[in-house]
């Protein structure tokens, strides 16, 4: 995901170092967002079929293989560990 949207963990990154002021609570937020965008990959993106595949690397010395999650934004549906799941959120 943070090659779909690289601004915006970029943004947020610019804004702490900045000393911009936040609430703790979206501070903490923030600090894990970019934490976890260096976990997530994306290894398949089509535009046309607004669709991607994402890999998910939980803890590299935990010695547990990454996960692969599929995205259907045309379908809201999330294909993960051989379930499906409808997405709810607003696209």
């Amino acid at each position: 995901l943070a090659t779909l949207m690289p601004r915006i963990g970029q943004q947020q990154v610019n804004q702490i170092e900045a000393g911009h002021m936040f609430v703790e609570d979206v501070r903490d937020a923030m600090v894990a967002n970019c934490w976890m965008e260096r976990l997530i990959n994306v290894e398949v993106y089509s535009r046309r079929l607004k669709m991607f595949q994402v890999t998910k690397t939980i803890v590299r010395r935990l010695g547990i293989t990454p996960m692969s999650h599929g995205v259907d934004l045309r379908n809201r549906r999330c294909d993960c560990n051989h379930r499906s799941f409808a997405i709810i959120h607003n696209l």
